[in-house]
């Protein structure tokens, strides 16, 4: 199996966990048209996982690093998030981690996360949906993160919510701003709007759900 694929199926295993906390946040099954609110999100995995999460902003230096996870002893956990980030980079990012915590491996765990994501910056994010993708480098370091960002994405903005807001763009039911005001609604970095919202990124999230049993 290569890279892609082995990626998409522990996407399609981690998905469940993505549904468990949206149905505790919302209260159902049904996605909400609504910002996720990041300290329920944090409350909720504390209380269902049994961990400590403590969540930090702080100043750093890194280039390419808005936040990070560091797994200080068995079931305790520090996210840190860059201080000065932009207000939705921090949201997603504390999300991203979170997703870290219920979904990765005790292998999946990497002691330099400037490392590891400086290994795949500089590419199409979204080519995690071409099925030519070439991990390289580090690969379970990066086929950790792009999972975590996966998760997140699908957490921060249901795929559902997707399929109906990119029909409204296209209507023009949002106006001439389109994805922008979707971005301020959800509160996601406008790139992740544009790049979550392309038909091959919906039609990979939509295929992913039908072979999950969630």
């Amino acid at each position: 199996m290569g890279d892609a694929e082995s990626l998409v199926g522990d996407l399609v295993h981690r998905l469940p966990i993505i549904r468990r906390i949206q149905n505790l946040v919302w209260g159902g099954v049904q996605p909400v048209d609504a910002r996720l609110p990041i300290d329920e999100v944090v409350a909720i995995v504390r209380s269902e996982w049994n961990v400590q999460i403590d969540v930090l902003q702080v100043p750093f230096d890194a280039k390419h690093l808005v936040s990070l996870v560091e797994r200080k002893s068995h079931g305790k956990f520090m996210i840190a998030v860059r201080e000065d980030a932009p207000f939705v980079e921090r949201r997603f990012g504390t999300i991203k981690e979170i997703c870290h915590i219920v979904g990765d491996e005790e292998v999946d765990y990497q002691p330099h996360g400037e490392k590891t994501l400086a290994g795949i910056l500089g590419r199409d994010t979204a080519q995690l949906y071409d099925k030519t993708l070439d991990l390289g480098g580090d690969g379970r370091g990066v086929a950790s993160e792009k999972r975590a960002e996966r998760m997140a994405e699908e957490l921060i903005y249901d795929h559902r919510l997707r399929m109906n807001d990119t029909r409204r763009v296209k209507e023009g039911e949002l106006g001439p701003t389109g994805l922008a005001t979707l971005s301020s609604r959800y509160g996601i970095p406008h790139g992740m709007a544009v790049r979550v919202t392309r038909p091959l990124a919906l039609e990979l999230m939509r295929g992913l759900w039908a072979t999950c049993k969630d």
